[in-house]
């Protein structure tokens, strides 16, 4: 776990630095000196129903089946699904920029690791409200944030097993590695475990295979899986790799300037904020879905032969394509 602790550390030394948003340039300022604040109600869900004006979620691609893994067997809905963000936040960008024009941190490496914030119950359908310093929000007349980013730490997930595999006790592929032992959700990593035929755990073995050709099963790291997600300002959703970590490699495809896959979805909407007068509260309220339905697949393997300790078990192909985000002001 070495490689993504270095990771880890390179993004908060990143989250550290900005752009100096005190230039009176476009009459944008963020040290506007009001006293005034945003709520941001970001609720959770789980559900393939429509959640953005301009996108029906596109979630179950039940006839879409990977290749690689033998044949498909079956698909399995967790039946609790949980995120943890290390990052989000909301940013201006133009097709082509090198560094965001105006934008703001909703969590960040202020946000205590072990805050409840940090966390979205997709599957209890919760909202989590962030109160917002309107002195840290950039301040204008009609300012648009077309760009949504967020990095994960994980997606947990609960689910049982088929009962074919009630005598199968090593399922290669299914397995935590030094995290096999479920944590808590406090701090960056939640490991896994299972229990008979419940499995509690995160997304690391049912994400690598699909972005590791060379996945022969935990080797202590899981050093491609994409962790950054960025919202808005694309035409489809696709995945999107950086060879270069650092503000060099900054666009509008990556944010952060982060190495690695990178998913980018067009399922946000651009939203508008006006200046706030002293006193104001101004109130956003987001909505984000994850499709869980039938969201893992398990592939009899090498064998072809089902129910069995070699088959994978892998999350639906462009599982990406099952996350959307809506957001309104008022």
């Amino acid at each position: 776990m070495k490689t993504f602790f270095c990771i880890i550390s390179l993004i908060f030394l990143f989250l550290g630095c900005k752009k100096d948003d005190n230039i009176d340039e476009n009459n944008i300022n963020i040290d506007n000196n009001n006293s005034g604040s945003l709520v941001l109600n970001m609720t959770y869900h789980t559900s393939s129903k429509k959640t953005n004006e301009n996108k029906e979620s596109e979630s179950t691609q039940s006839d879409s089946l990977y290749t690689q893994f033998g044949d498909y067997i079956t698909s399995i809905s967790p039946e609790i699904f949980i995120g943890k963000f290390l990052d989000m936040r909301l940013h201006n960008w133009d097709q082509g920029g090198t560094m965001w024009n105006y934008g703001f941190n909703i969590i960040d490496n202020n946000t205590p690791i072990d805050s409840t914030n940090r966390l979205a119950n997709f599957s209890g359908n919760s909202t989590v409200t962030f109160n917002l310093d309107s002195n840290a929000i950039p301040s204008g007349a009609n300012l648009s944030y077309n760009i949504f980013v967020f990095i994960t730490m994980f997606f947990y997930q609960e689910f049982d097993l088929p009962i074919q595999y009630s005598n199968v006790t090593d399922l290669t592929y299914l397995n935590f590695g030094s995290n096999n032992t479920l944590n808590s959700f406090d701090g960056f990593f939640i490991g896994g475990n299972r229990t008979e035929l419940t499995i509690k755990g995160s997304n690391d073995p049912f994400t690598a295979p699909i972005f590791d050709s060379t996945w022969t099963g935990f080797n202590g790291s899981f050093p491609q899986i994409p962790k950054t997600f960025v919202f808005g300002s694309a035409d489809s959703t696709y995945l999107y790799f950086s060879t270069v970590n650092g503000q060099s490699a900054q666009s509008i495809n990556n944010p952060l300037g982060q190495s690695g896959f990178i998913i980018r979805s067009d399922a946000y909407n651009t939203i508008t904020l006006s200046t706030f007068t002293n006193g104001e509260t101004k109130t956003v309220n987001g909505s984000m879905t994850f499709d869980t339905h039938n969201l893992i697949q398990i592939y009899e393997g090498a064998d072809n032969i089902p129910y069995t300790t070699d088959d994978v078990f892998v999350y639906a192909p462009k599982f990406w394509e099952r996350l959307s985000v809506y957001m309104s002001v008022n």
